[in-house]
């Protein structure tokens, strides 16, 4: 007859307590389901149903949609106007074989192919280029899911996918119709390595290649597959030869490019990365990754706290949902471990292309980044308390949502900046203003002639109201032949294809300019304050068109041919307008000085006038002639050309530049000002230290205008 088993016992501990049973190996005090309330917990949620790993991913993605939902009623920007007028024109051939419209990068997929098929999908509509946006969203979430459940189990899975899900790098990518070439290629990314750790590695190959025609910021996906997919204690080599299809889509893409780029008589912009943006690349890492940005003395604007609170509750249910012990749910040390691991050089892979423009860095370019960072986490809090793992995911959505509410973005490019230079709140002022421009447009024209040209000026910057030659106003009046441009571009050869029309932006709204005998003047003087010699002439020549009696226009246009280098016509000019033009000092001088001592400010004036009259190429002459007339009318445009006069003809005179950055300053024209400020600092040298004037002026365009700040460290003499 068999012996009965003999019943296990309890050793006593010392002191006469049980001793507690032995922990599993593998798994840490304290780990989730060993608590009797959390698992209480999770075991009712899991009879709602909730506890399966897809229904609480069902939750993630739906706290996903929350966030983003709006998005769809975002109009078109910027870089989307050139896309959605490259392929309103061609067939889907032409398009691929034609030219980028930017030019930057070759990104076919994500640009070409996307704006083609959707544009045609969707009549154009903005709402549709969102929709598709936020399915391609969707799809991140749901592929990071399926791959980090691969890497390191369902319950780090459903963690990184909320991780990802409350962040704010979304924002752009799902707003911007141009921001889906991020999506593109993250999904792509992403649907690789899931095909190459499912086994499929040729198609995951296949799969990486379109993902890098869309964006390259995915190019080190390779090495992410050969950690994600090594075995325990397998050889790198190994696992290195497996992803051979992968390492093949990368050099198969950087052949195409280099293919493409130098068939259409191009040169590849080198990548431009220095040890200082690479520090700064990983240093802003961290700085998304925790969703910590900040501008100046700004703080965070106007949460949207019913979003943000649905979205983190949905989350925050799916992972108390997924109620197995983390043993039970695959979160065992060494399943944690390859987790971290992977995630670890997933992050650095994903942010490593990212030096190599960090100095226009944005949050949403670390998005690929993010999904690693999100493993790593995912892996590493899976394997402790589950309370670790919710307050964790709180924390870091919390940041995000004060990040992505911020009212202000970096206006230089800085690879140090504090907050990314792209982001929710400039989409949406740029969005604000670019349709109220363009109300103000079709107010003033409700209709346009064909072949029209549109010249504008005064758009802010960051707007990009106007870029290239006008795919804005093309799709709004749904005209191909409408073109448009800065006025800075002028040219006659713009205006004889057809009627043109001059429009400025002031006190924020746009409208259409006066045209009276005096326009071209006006125009012209804007260029040279502007310093664009080329269409000042142009507009002068037009004035000439209008009225080849012109004194003023002959005059003006002397100084102008003089700024483009050309002497000999600038006082053929002069002469042909009844001026001296022999060399030397006007004697007056000293004579309207001395009126001015004795408070004769207009007896000056005219003295000087008679002086510059007779000797033309005196730089003084000019200068104390501009002085008396701002004395006598602060924003005379004839104090404006003697100023510009006087720069011209002593380029090399410290009070010259002085004033004429004074001149350009109050004429609203500060990028230009400050380069002529910094003119004068470097011909003054020790002199200009004791400027108080112009000091305070200098450090009041670094301060309202914080893009001058270039310029003003930059020494235009400097090569």
């Amino acid at each position: 007859m068999p012996r009965r088993p003999r019943k296990s016992r309890e050793v006593p501990a010392r002191g006469g307590a049980p001793a507690r049973p032995a922990r599993p190996a593998g798994t840490r005090p304290g780990a989730a389901g060993a608590a009797p309330a959390s698992a209480a917990w999770s075991a009712a949620l899991g009879k709602l149903g909730l506890g399966a790993p897809l229904v609480a991913l069902a939750l993630i993605l739906g706290a996903g949609l929350i966030l983003q939902f709006p998005a769809l009623d975002t109009p078109f920007f910027a870089d989307d106007y050139l896309f959605l007028d490259q392929v309103g024109r061609s067939s889907l051939t032409q398009v691929l074989t034609a030219p980028d419209p930017i030019g930057n990068y070759y990104r076919p997929v994500g640009r070409q192919l996307f704006f083609w098929l959707v544009a045609r999908a969707g009549g154009g509509s903005a709402r549709v280029f969102h929709a598709a946006a936020l399915a391609l969203w969707l799809a991140v979430l749901g592929l990071l899911f399926a791959v980090a459940r691969r890497v390191a189990g369902p319950l780090a899975a459903l963690i990184a996918s909320g991780l990802l899900a409350l962040h704010y790098a979304a924002d752009v990518p799902v707003r911007w119709a141009s921001g889906c070439q991020d999506l593109i290629a993250v999904a792509g990314a992403l649907g690789a390595l899931w095909l190459h750790l499912s086994g499929r590695r040729i198609v995951a190959g296949l799969v990486l290649l379109v993902a890098l025609l869309s964006k390259e910021v995915v190019a080190l996906t390779p090495l992410i597959a050969v950690m994600a997919a090594r075995g325990r204690d397998e050889p790198l080599r190994i696992a290195a030869r497996r992803a051979w299809p992968l390492a093949a889509a990368v050099a198969a893409w950087a052949a195409i490019v280099w293919s493409v780029t130098h068939a259409r008589g191009g040169t590849p912009e080198p990548p431009g990365i220095t040890p200082v943006a690479a520090v700064a690349a990983l240093a802003h890492l961290v700085q998304v990754a925790c969703g910590i940005e900040w501008y100046a003395r700004i703080s965070a604007g106007d949460l949207r706290l019913a979003a943000w609170l649905a979205s983190l509750a949905l989350v925050l249910l799916a992972l108390a949902a997924s109620g197995e012990p983390a043993r039970a749910a695959g979160a065992s040390a060494p399943a944690a471990g390859r987790g971290i691991a992977a995630g670890i050089v997933w992050t650095l892979a994903g942010a490593a292309p990212i030096a190599a423009v960090a100095s226009i860095w944005s949050a949403y370019y670390y998005l690929f980044a993010l999904c690693g960072v999100a493993v790593a986490l995912g892996a590493w809090l899976a394997a402790g308390p589950r309370k670790w793992a919710l307050a964790t995911v709180a924390v870091l959505s919390w940041n995000s949502a004060r990040s992505s509410s911020l009212p202000a973005h970096a206006l230089v490019r800085e690879p140090w900046a504090t907050c990314s230079h792209v982001n929710r709140q400039y989409l949406e002022r740029g969005t604000r203003i670019v349709q109220r421009y363009l109300r103000h447009l079709r107010a003033a024209r409700p209709d346009l002639p064909p072949r029209s040209t549109l010249f504008f000026s005064g758009v802010p910057g960051g707007v990009a109201f106007q870029t290239a030659d006008g795919p804005l106003v093309r799709w709004a009046y749904r005209d191909t032949s409408l073109r448009s441009y800065y006025l800075n571009s002028f040219d006659l050869q713009k205006t004889r294809r057809g009627p043109y029309f001059f429009f400025e932006v002031l006190n924020d709204s746009l409208r259409e300019m006066a045209d009276d005998h005096m326009h071209f003047h006006r125009l012209a003087l804007g260029a040279i304050l502007s310093d664009r010699p080329e269409a000042a002439r142009e507009m002068l020549w037009a004035q000439q068109d209008r009225d080849s009696s012109s004194a003023m226009a002959r005059y003006w246009l002397a100084w102008v041919s003089l700024d483009l280098g050309e002497r000999d016509r600038a006082l053929e000019a002069l002469r042909a307008a009844g001026f001296p033009t022999a060399p030397g000092q006007a004697p007056e001088t000293a004579a309207a000085r001395a009126a001015l001592a004795r408070g004769d400010t207009l007896g000056a004036w005219r003295t000087m006038q008679r002086a510059v009259s007779g000797h033309m190429l005196d730089p003084d002459a000019h200068g104390l002639l501009a002085d008396l007339t701002f004395m006598n009318a602060k924003d005379a445009a004839g104090g404006v050309i003697e100023a510009y006069a006087s720069r011209l003809l002593a380029p090399r005179s410290a009070v010259s530049w002085r004033r004429w950055a004074m001149v350009q300053v109050r004429q609203e024209r500060p990028l230009e000002g400050a380069g002529s400020l910094r003119r004068y600092f470097d011909l003054a040298g020790n002199a200009a230290a004791g400027d108080t004037e112009a000091q305070t002026i200098a450090l009041y365009l670094r301060a309202k205008y914080p893009v001058t700040g270039a310029a003003l460290d930059r020494s235009p003499a400097a090569p």
